[in-house]
């Protein structure tokens, strides 16, 4: 027991003597260290982050949608309402000011007065795309943009909802007028108080007119020659124009006055006028007031005239006129020369520089046979006559004359002799 007591010792007291020394004292530092690190507790790994519950997500589309629009001038667009889903209540349109609506897919809904406002009845359910048709007043200036359009759905309370708005751009062109065609004769709408021209195969406008205040139109396009021709039709307003549209016109043979010539000479009684056109067609001359003569165009393509009336000599200028086929027409200017002699027109009664007591005087005279005679004063027709076989007229005043008077008697032959004239001096003294 007491060498065992002794042994342990020694060895208590060899360690100690052992550690005193430095590299050994450092080694046994640096082992306690490690090992007192490696049993140490190691921090706590840190878990995944979780998704943020405030990312942005993509917004849910509009249920309700009405489509932007473009109108042309005088023409018309069509404005749709879509829905994403089904929705059940009152449908209503607005327009932008400026526009107006025309026209709607829905017999259920009605336009205002004016044309500014649509409403449905209801409550409906909607689905299917609903369609307006809109168009813009032709004053609105060409890109001007016309924004607050709405269409809205309303619950039987009043309680909007659906809505959408909408925008009309009016365009920069007019719309292409619409027209119908007989022949040389043409007709339509347009924007009221635009300039609808037709122009010729060279771009020279050949005929115009102006659109009336209710939209409508009417040209007769000139002669252009025999057969087809093609010729454009254009609407202007301002500084804005359409785009061209074609129409054709087939003239056929067309019409010719060939006798008189143009600045040529008529002679013969009665005064005759000839020319070529379409078979079966009216031909019409006419002077500035009246109708000359008229007749129809005979199967080898020829017509002929006499006129109705006699032409005195004295230059004209007439206007024939083919119908019935395309319209075409052509004025001559020509002189009418005397073909006879005449006896002329005088004065028998009452005597130059004479009296008469009655305030209604009879005129009396000679002239030639057959011819018609005129007496006038410088306001006033005091009467007119036929002079008889004999060469005497007579025409008694429709009304009372008095004082000093100065009248005139004209006298117009029906051989085609040159009118003749005569005069009065004369006072009344009732």
């Amino acid at each position: 027991m007491r060498k065992t007591l002794a042994t342990a010792a020694l060895t208590a007291a060899a360690l100690t003597a052992l550690l005193a020394q430095p590299a050994l004292a450092a080694t046994t530092t640096a082992l306690a260290s490690a090992a007192s690190a490696s049993i140490a507790p190691s921090p706590a790994t840190p878990a995944p982050a979780a998704p943020s519950s405030t990312a942005p997500s993509s917004a849910a589309p509009a249920n309700m949608t009405a489509s932007n629009r473009t109108v042309q001038l005088g023409a018309s667009a069509d404005l749709n309402v879509s829905f994403q889903d089904a929705t059940t209540g009152y449908l209503s349109l607005s327009t932008p000011r400026g526009s107006r609506f025309i026209q709607t897919s829905d017999e259920r809904c009605r336009i205002s007065t004016g044309g500014t406002a649509i409403t449905c009845a209801g409550p409906i359910r909607w689905l299917e795309p609903f369609i307006a048709t809109i168009t813009v007043d032709p004053e609105i200036p060409t890109g001007t943009v016309l924004t607050g359009g709405t269409a809205r759905v309303a619950a039987p309370g009043g309680t909007v909802i659906d809505s959408a708005t909408f925008a009309v751009t009016v365009g920069d062109t007019l719309a292409t007028p619409k027209f119908e065609q007989q022949l040389n004769s043409i007709w339509g709408t347009g924007i009221p108080g635009a300039t609808i021209a037709v122009l010729n195969a060279q771009g020279a406008p050949v005929a115009q007119t102006e659109v009336r205040g209710d939209g409508l139109w009417g040209i007769d396009i000139p002669f252009a020659g025999r057969g087809k021709h093609i010729f454009s039709l254009i609407q202007t307003l301002g500084t804005g124009g359409s785009a061209p549209t074609n129409v054709t016109v087939d003239f056929g043979e067309g019409l010719a006055l060939t006798s008189p010539a143009h600045n040529g000479k008529l002679t013969g009684t009665p005064a005759s006028f000839s020319g070529v056109g379409t078979v079966g067609a009216t031909v019409t001359v006419a002077g500035t007031s009246r109708t000359i003569c008229t007749t129809v165009v005979s199967d080898d393509g020829t017509w002929n005239c006499d006129a109705v009336f006699p032409l005195s000599p004295g230059k004209y200028t007439v206007t024939a006129r083919q119908t019935g086929t395309a319209i075409s027409t052509q004025t001559v200017t020509f002189t009418r020369e005397p073909v006879a002699s005449a006896a002329d027109v005088k004065f028998t009664s009452p005597a130059n520089a004479g009296v008469v007591t009655t305030r209604r005087p009879l005129f009396e005279g000679t002239g030639e046979p057959g011819s018609t005679v005129r007496v006038f004063g410088s306001v006033r027709t005091i009467g007119t006559a036929i002079v008889d076989s004999s060469g005497a007229w007579k025409i008694p005043p429709q009304f009372d004359l008095s004082g000093s008077l100065k009248l005139g008697v004209e006298q117009h032959p029906t051989n085609g002799a040159a009118a003749s004239h005569d005069s009065v001096l004369f006072t009344v003294t009732p």
